[in-house]
C-alpha cells in the first residue's frame, strides 16, 4: 500500500512557503521509479521554486519492498516513541484474527531508521547483494581501523556509487574520507557469523540494525576486534 499527500514547507533559506509532495508509505513494487530516487537520494530533496535552494525533509514513512519481503519504517522525531507503537502493532499480528496477516509478514524483513540517509544506506546494501547486519559489523570494524590510522570517526556508511563499493566516513572535525570495500572480509564475517546474525535478527520485530548493534553484537559474542582489526588493515593496504 502507497499513501501519499500535500504538505507545505518553508524554504530554510528564502523562508518562502511552497507544497510539496511527502508519502506516508510507499511500495516500491508499484512504483518501482521511488525506489531509484530513495537511491539516489532525491527522494526526500525539494527545490524552492522561489529561490531555487535545494533542500533535505525528513518525515515519518513506512517503505514496502513487498517482492524482496523487506520494510523499513523512517522514524526522524520521537524515535523510541514510534519504535514501540510498531512493534506492538506488530504483535497484534500475532493475534487470531489476524492469523492470515502475520503469515504474510513471517518471512519479512523489518527494520527503522533514523532518516531518509539511512534508509537509502539500507536499500543499497540490499540491492547490492549484502546482509545488512554482516555490513554493520563491517562498517564498525573498518571505522576502528580507520580511528587507529587517522582520528576519530562519527560516522561511516556503505556506498556503492557508480558501481564501485567503499565505506564512506564523516571524521568529527568535519572532514571526510573513504577505504574501499574489500569483499573476501565481508565474506569471512559472514561464513563465521552469519548464523548468528540471523538468529539476532529474527524476532520479527522492527530491528535497528545500526552502529550499536554492531558493537552490541561483538561484545556478546567475545568478537576478537584486534584481530579482526589487524586482517582489516592487511586487506584493505593489499586491495589499494
Amino acid at each position: 500500500m502507497s499513501r501519499n499527500r500535500a504538505r507545505t514547507i518553508s524554504c530554510s533559506k528564502c523562508g518562502k512557503s511552497f507544497d510539496v509532495l511527502v508519502w506516508d508509505s510507499i511500495n516500491v513494487d508499484t512504483y518501482p521509479e521511488q525506489r531509484e530516487r530513495i537511491k539516489n537520494g532525491s527522494f526526500n530533496r525539494y527545490l524552492c521554486p522561489d529561490c531555487g535552494y535545494s533542500m533535505i525533509v525528513q518525515y515519518k514513512c513506512l517503505y514496502n519492498d513487498m517482492s524482496n519481503s523487506k520494510q523499513v519504517f523512517v522514524f526522524p522525531n520521537n524515535f523510541e516513541e514510534n519504535l514501540e507503537v510498531a512493534n506492538r502493532y506488530f504483535t497484534l499480528l500475532e493475534k487470531e484474527e489476524l492469523k492470515v496477516v502475520a503469515s504474510i509478514a513471517a518471512n519479512c524483513i523489518f527494520r527503522a531508521v533514523h532518516d531518509f540517509s539511512e534508509l537509502r544506506e539500507k536499500v543499497n546494501m540490499w540491492d547490492s547483494g549484502f546482509d545488512d547486519a554482516a555490513m554493520e559489523i563491517y562498517k564498525a570494524m573498518a571505522r576502528t581501523w580507520i580511528e587507529a590510522k587517522e582520528k576519530p570517526v562519527s560516522r561511516a556508511f556503505f556506498s556503492c556509487e557508480d558501481g564501485n563499493n567503499e565505506i564512506e566516513v564523516l571524521f568529527e572535525d568535519g572532514t571526510a574520507g573513504a577505504v574501499d570495500f574489500v569483499p573476501e572480509l565481508y565474506r569471512d564475517i559472514m561464513e563465521k557469523y552469519g548464523s548468528e546474525l540471523k538468529e539476532a535478527t529474527e524476532d520479527r520485530i522492527f530491528n535497528v540494525i545500526d552502529f550499536n548493534f554492531a558493537t552490541d553484537f561483538m561484545s556478546r559474542i567475545l568478537f576478537d576486534k584486534d584481530q579482526a582489526i589487524s586482517d582489516f588493515g592487511e586487506d584493505i593496504h593489499n586491495d589499494r
